[in-house]
């Protein structure tokens, strides 16, 4: 049996930063100029994660803000960030609830391709996507910086939790990862031209590498990818599951997925630029 707790870890892992996103914001925020950035939108924040990390910066003062479409991505949040002064709103990402040049940066970490992911159609999809963008363009004062930071397919390959056990889900991942070029394009169209794009590992982003998981029907609802999946395909997977476990074969599964995901020369891609 596996625990809430399992669950929520497995959330937490693909929405949080860990040291080497940390590092490289701190980097982009502060550009030599510790007075350069005060306040800070995360726009996708998920269960608070980053915006808690972000509050116990030692050498920056931002005052934070965070918003997700999810109410009980919020109700998380709200328990990891309480005692602290951080606004959140349930809002769209393609409508934020801000005036014009409401903050000095905003960061989208993990969150771009989870805007409108359930939408069944790809052009709405994308245009959800380019709407994001206008919209945390709109909200930044001029001059402010705009940092997207995506993980890459690459990695979804490597986890056999997608290779080999719902490899049908791996096609509607490639459909909602909006690709680097999409962005440096939307971005641009925003008024935000890309300054710079940098690929980069992080080891908290990485897979949770726990197949095992998804025989918790709980875990299913964390990833919107399994509402893609027929009941049939799911069984599937679980049966090749539960066969790995019992022949003792899962072990050898994640050495090799493992090495896999070694050799790639980074997980994640940072996205960034300034406001026109």
């Amino acid at each position: 049996m596996h625990t809430i707790t399992d669950r929520r870890c497995a959330w937490d892992r693909c929405r949080r930063a860990g040291p080497a996103v940390l590092s490289l914001l701190s980097g982009l925020l502060r550009l030599g100029r510790p007075d350069s950035v005060a306040s800070l939108l995360d726009d996708g924040c998920g269960a608070g994660a980053l915006l808690r990390e972000l509050a116990a910066w030692p050498f920056l003062e931002l005052d934070l803000a965070g918003i997700d479409p999810s109410a009980s991505m919020l109700r998380r949040a709200t328990a990891a960030l309480s005692g602290l002064p951080v606004p959140l709103a349930q809002a769209d990402m393609a409508h934020l609830p801000f005036p014009p040049a409401s903050f000095d940066a905003v960061v989208c970490v993990h969150s771009l391709h989870r805007c409108h992911a359930l939408e069944p159609s790809p052009a709405l999809r994308l245009s959800a996507r380019r709407a994001a963008l206008a919209e945390a363009a709109r909200v930044l004062r001029r001059g402010g910086i705009l940092v997207v930071i995506q993980s890459d397919i690459r990695q979804e390959e490597a986890d056999p939790l997608w290779s080999r056990y719902f490899p049908a889900a791996l096609k509607y991942k490639r459909a909602i990862r909006p690709r680097s070029r999409d962005i440096q394009r939307w971005m641009g169209e925003a008024g935000v031209p890309l300054q710079g794009l940098k690929p980069f590992h992080d080891h908290l982003a990485r897979p949770l590498f726990r197949p095992e998981l998804a025989l918790d029907d709980a875990f299913l609802t964390l990833f919107s990818e399994f509402a893609f999946l027929g009941e049939e395909a799911i069984a599937e997977g679980r049966d090749q599951l539960r066969r790995d476990q019992e022949s003792g074969r899962l072990a050898a599964v994640l050495e090799e997925s493992l090495r896999r995901y070694e050799r790639l020369g980074g997980n994640l891609t940072a996205h960034w630029g300034r406001r026109r």
